[in-house]
């Protein structure tokens, strides 16, 4: 690819490319194989492309897990505090250059370089901007949590913004083009770099300055690589503006919803408890996430090029989300209720005796998280059908609970009571977004309670399994936590996969989990 050829991407074809295309642009659906291959193949690509996007995230995260470990054991809870209570600045300010222009590309037919040039140049708008007034709210930000460390911590963290804006807009063009491995390689590169920059860093400042550091360091890098990765090199155009733009303001306003929604809790907790109930918040959020957040998000988002396909077909759309559902519910139910009944010693063993305080604090946060994650699905559908509207709507209901809510709570019972009442709203607000499901597909409560009540039963029982064995188990952290966990493991499996067999072996989960404990059964007797 030339330097004045914009990567090739993707949308829907147009019978006859115009006449201005060059020959890469020309050839686009003949790279994405839809002219050789036909859509089945298109079909089993996507899903291909879904499961690096999958895998992405879950080494992305495995990854940022154990960073998270072991610096909790180098650094102290008000070290972790001090960046998270800049974090949400600079989070919150940065949500506002999430407008979807990578998205813009990707939907809009036969891009030119001039799409490509334009989105990038409002990219470096928007981070320079976005730099500028981080700078300008470090002062009140310092006010507002009280401590003036923060200042200049934002100062620093708005290189982050500035970076970003240059990031080489090629890069769009992997996912475009469906090329996820690319995308894979890409994320996991700055993830690796990043994690031995961070733990060095650590190792040698043992301060705050080490997180901050690395943060600004895994934008820099990730815009390095972008252009190690791909060849285009963009250049400064506003030709395409209204393009561009056009598709992004649904986009921006539900993103806000959603980044307001997630960090509410922190802002309020660390506006009134200070850096190190701040840390031990943050961190308790980390771990209590793992498991829920970080399995089922990164598939419902990864399968978003499958539901894509059956966007027309209602019918399709419905059984392919209800697939979906059944396998998170039993991911979220039995992980977080894992995590939760475990928190002590979880908390001792792998983050050591100084984050004890933590450990009520997952118990919440380990159930929010899990509600959070359903609900993520159904802003899928919402996405997928075309209805942006609705789910901005829903992120804006659960954002005017939210906030009041864990606002109360946190003057009154301070930050347990932040992470009590965030994990009561998100479960309470589940059921209405499942009806509001109704709006866009052919589907029922009882379809939906179908797959939640069996891992739910699950979940309960081995709750109480584990919580009976750590009642009479000795005080040793490490052996009772290597035994709760299979315990639980063990106990859940049981009850929903004989539940199952109880209810006439319905589609679901529970169908493919005994399809393959079956073809293990066989190949070991053949053995």
């Amino acid at each position: 690819m030339t330097d004045s050829t914009p990567p090739p991407a993707t949308g829907t074809a147009d019978p006859a490319p115009p006449p201005s295309e060059t020959p890469v642009e020309r050839d686009a659906d003949q790279f994405l194989g839809r002219s050789r291959l036909g859509d089945r193949s298109v079909h089993d690509h996507m899903v291909r492309g879904s499961i690096w996007a999958i895998g992405w995230r879950w080494a992305a995260r495995a990854i940022g897990l154990v960073s998270t470990i072991i610096l909790a054991r180098l650094l102290t809870p008000a070290d972790f505090g001090l960046v998270a209570m800049a974090m949400v600045i600079v989070g919150f300010i940065e949500i506002f250059g999430y407008t979807g222009m990578a998205l813009a590309l990707i939907r809009i037919t036969h891009p030119t370089r001039a799409h490509y040039d334009t989105a990038w140049t409002l990219q470096v708008i928007t981070g320079t901007v976005l730099a500028g007034v981080m700078i300008l709210s470090a002062p009140f930000a310092a006010i507002y949590f009280k401590d003036p460390r923060v200042a200049p911590l934002i100062y620093f963290l708005s290189l982050r913004a500035f970076f970003e804006g240059f990031e080489n807009i090629g890069v769009v063009a992997f996912r475009a083009n469906l090329d996820f491995s690319k995308d894979f390689r890409f994320g996991i590169y700055k993830k690796i770099l990043t994690f031995v920059v961070c733990i060095t860093l650590a190792v040698l400042m043992r301060n705050y300055w080490a997180l901050a550091i690395a943060i600004v360091f895994s934008r820099f890098a990730s815009t390095c690589l972008s252009y190690l990765m791909h060849p285009f090199r963009p250049r400064f155009s506003l030709v395409k503006t209204r393009d561009i733009f056009s598709f992004s303001m649904w986009t921006l306003a539900t993103q806000i919803g959603e980044y307001l929604s997630a960090k509410i809790d922190e802002f309020v907790v660390g506006g009134l408890s200070g850096t190190i109930a701040m840390g031990d918040y943050a961190v308790a959020s980390d771990v209590a996430a793992a498991p829920t957040i970080e399995l089922v998000v990164p598939m419902t988002r990864g399968l978003f090029p499958v539901y894509s396909q059956f966007a027309d077909d209602r019918e399709r759309l419905r059984d392919a989300y209800l697939g979906v559902l059944s396998i998170a519910a039993i991911l979220c139910f039995s992980a977080a209720t894992g995590v939760a009944v475990v928190s002590h010693d979880l908390v001792v063993v792998v983050l050591g005796a100084k984050w004890l305080s933590a450990s009520p604090l997952i118990v919440w946060l380990a159930l929010g998280s899990a509600a959070m994650a359903l609900a993520d699905g159904v802003f899928a559908i919402f996405s997928v059908t075309g209805n942006p509207a609705v789910a901005s709507r829903a992120v804006a209901l659960r954002l005017l609970a939210l906030i009041p809510g864990v606002t109360l709570a946190g003057r009154y019972w301070g930050s347990n009571g932040v992470a009590a009442a965030r994990a009561i709203i998100y479960i309470a607000m589940l059921p209405s977004l499942f009806l509001l499901l109704k709006i866009v597909l052919p589907i029922t409560g009882r379809d939906i309670l179908a797959r939640l009540w069996r891992p739910f039963v699950g979940a309960v029982l081995m709750a109480g399994a584990v919580h009976t064995f750590l009642f009479f188990a000795p005080a040793l952290p490490a052996l009772r936590l290597a035994i709760a966990v299979p315990l639980g493991a063990a106990v859940f499996a049981f009850v929903d996969l004989a539940l199952w067999q109880l209810s006439g072996r319905p589609t679901g989960a529970e169908e493919t989990a005994a399809t393959y404990l079956a073809g293990l059964r066989r190949r070991a007797s053949r053995r």
